[in-house]
């Protein structure tokens, strides 16, 4: 009786383990599931976000904690990970898998994955929308079930920015596409429930703004703002910008904007700054830094609701911008070199032998200080000043500092990556500080580093 019921407790056992590694186990490829009528046989499942009318439009924020790709020494992978606000340092594999190593990605379903994009609803737990290494399939995982899975794949180079919406993912790609008779297409979307993809055609490079009133609206590389139904019908020419922007590094540039909350900002006279009189290191050095890779706009206003009131200036010479609930959050150009103000030395990462031919110098572009332009008002103001490190990084050599993007806004916080150019202490003092992410509190000012950085040397580990 005694033997009896140990084997039944034993196979009790076996079948919950079985049901957590289900869980864990990245889910079918839709390439093997296409006997649905649009391409999928998940053509029938609910869509439970059918009613929601939130615009998702994060990367890497969710509630008390953030998620981000960090890189494992040995595998050279991306893992998924994430760090609560309140033990900032401290990371967590997003995996569940209490038998998985996290150390490539044959072996680890959040493995070579990058987050672009988090859904979180009042009181539920995220579900985070990756990209994979390849920069076309698109995965998502629950963080409540644990559960990872492949949803579609997309026929474009880089997911940069992703907006959720009624169960879709609306994702511009600054990559390009893959379509070789459609070069110009970087405007997509993908169904989360029936992994269906569809494109926006039209024949020219295009930019993204975003999601307002049951419509997609993004600028073509012509600076003609326009709009779209979200399933890429009915294409309207909204407001054309007017002018002609100057090539600079690429054949085309198309300028940058979002449109939240009926608030349309887009950039006008985008430039590289003009070189600083005397001062050789930032006009000639920097490793990628320097002006060669800054670009300052301006930014305008429109009223999506209101075009024919027309355009007016907000803010010159900005350096980076995003929205939150309408209102305009940015950065101006304000270098600063903090020659006299710390012993430290430019390195490009630590644990190299490569040294900058300038010692003992630390920088800034932007003054550490941050903007708030409010829509309803009108008034311009500054949310936090000087507070010792810039609030983003420009890298044109390291893809995942530009994965990360400039930062995510929320009503109380801002996530960004930047560069400490004050109040390095002597562990910090023979490095470049890019700290990997940081967090400001808008109320407080006050800020301090999540993740210090996004590689950790060999012989740093081991």
């Amino acid at each position: 009786m005694n033997h009896a019921r140990l084997v039944c407790l034993l196979l009790a056992v076996l079948f919950m383990l079985a049901a957590v590694f289900a869980a864990c186990e990245p889910g079918t490829d839709p390439g093997d599931v296409t006997d649905g009528e649009n391409g999928s046989d998940k053509d029938e499942a609910p869509n439970s976000y059918a009613d929601d009318d939130t615009v998702y439009h994060t990367k890497c924020f969710a509630g008390d904690c953030v998620y981000y790709s960090s890189f494992d020494p040995l595998s050279g992978y991306p893992n998924l990970t994430f760090t609560l606000l309140d033990y900032p340092g401290d990371t967590y594999y997003a995996c569940q898998d209490p038998t998985c190593y996290h150390n490539s990605a044959s072996e680890c379903p959040l493995g070579g994955v990058f987050p672009v994009c988090i859904v979180q609803r009042e009181g539920e737990l995220p579900v985070v929308y990756l990209i994979g290494r390849n920069n076309e399939d698109i995965y998502s995982f629950d963080a409540k079930t644990g559960e990872t899975k492949k949803i579609g794949r997309i026929e474009f180079k880089g997911a940069t920015e992703v907006w959720f919406y009624r169960g879709k993912l609306y994702i511009w790609a600054s990559f390009g596409s893959n379509f070789i008779d459609r070069p110009f297409i970087e405007i997509g979307s993908l169904d989360t429930v029936t992994g269906k993809a569809e494109y926006l055609d039209v024949g020219i490079g295009t930019k993204m703004f975003g999601i307002w009133n049951e419509r997609v609206w993004y600028i073509t590389d012509r600076n003609m703002i326009c709009s779209c139904a979200l399933d890429f019908s009915d294409v309207r020419e909204e407001y054309d910008v007017g002018i002609e922007e100057t090539e600079y590094q690429v054949n085309k540039h198309t300028l940058g904007g979002f449109i939240d909350d009926g608030m349309i900002y887009f950039e006008r006279n985008v430039r590289v700054p003009e070189k600083f009189e005397g001062d050789a290191f930032i006009n000639t050095e920097g490793n990628g830094y320097t002006l060669e890779f800054t670009m300052i706009s301006d930014i305008y206003v429109l009223d999506a609701a209101d075009i024919d009131a027309g355009e007016h200036l907000v803010a010159e010479g900005v350096r980076t911008f995003k929205t939150h609930n309408g209102d305009l959050y940015y950065t101006k150009m304000d270098y600063d070199h903090y020659v006299e103000s710390e012993a430290y030395t430019y390195t490009m990462d630590k644990g190299t032998t490569v040294e900058s031919e300038v010692d003992g110098k630390t920088f800034c572009f932007d003054g550490g200080t941050l903007y708030r332009y409010d829509h309803e008002s009108g008034n311009t103001v500054k949310v936090c000043e000087d507070i010792g490190t810039n609030l983003s990084v420009e890298d044109s050599d390291n893809f995942h500092y530009a994965l990360l993007g400039t930062f995510d806004i929320t009503d109380d916080y801002v996530i960004f990556g930047g560069r400490q150019y004050r109040d390095l202490n002597d562990e910090l003092k023979d490095r470049d500080c890019c700290n990997y992410m940081c967090i400001l509190d808008l109320k407080t000012c006050e800020w301090h580093v999540l993740v210090p950085t996004n590689y950790i040397l060999w012989e740093e580990v081991y």
